[in-house]
């Protein structure tokens, strides 16, 4: 039972997210939220690059903790992301073209949907492994040594390229279909 959680962890994440992005796009952003408007500007000040970074960083080292909470975190967090994503999409396909906002959104979207399924998947692991750290009296070291991988390494990697793109890719392709 285990592995195969394990195992289809990111489709189930994914699932969750793509479900929520269904529910999210019959519905406009209400007026009560505010949402993260699209980095359309090719000069990127400080506080535009602190923003972005800082809104990634926390929800990439919060899926990875959700562990703590047996993932349950990480199920509400995709849900309400793919939720805002879904909103997103539809408020802003009313302000810009299909083929703009596909343009605009896809490049750093899929990137980090990509990177939030993932660690949530490792979170997953994670939550396993730290079982099994506590039940051997802290003598198993795969918690440790996941904690330390190349594999979390790469996926932070993911992060900042997402930021990246984000950043800097999203207001050229946005100026690009003007």
């Amino acid at each position: 039972m285990k592995n195969n959680y394990i195992k289809y962890s990111p489709l189930i994440f994914l699932g969750t997210f793509i479900l929520a992005f269904a529910i999210g796009m019959s519905n406009d952003i209400p007026k009560s939220i505010s949402i993260t408007t699209i980095n359309t500007n090719p000069k990127i000040d400080f506080e535009t690059i602190k923003t972005i970074s800082i809104k990634n960083i926390l929800l990439a080292l919060t899926l990875l903790l959700g562990f703590l909470t047996a993932n349950i975190l990480n199920y509400i967090l995709l849900f309400f992301n793919g939720l805002m994503f879904g909103m997103s999409y539809t408020t802003y396909s009313k302000i810009f073209k299909t083929k703009q906002l596909l343009l605009i959104v896809l490049p750093h979207a899929i990137i980090e949907v990509f990177w939030m399924v993932l660690i949530s998947s490792l979170s997953v692991k994670l939550f396993f492994y730290f079982l099994k750290y506590i039940n051997s009296n802290y003598t198993n070291k795969e918690f440790i040594n996941l904690l330390k991988s190349k594999y979390l390494f790469k996926l932070f990697f993911i992060v900042i390229l997402a930021i990246i793109i984000e950043l800097f890719i999203t207001p050229l392709l946005f100026n690009l279909t003007n």
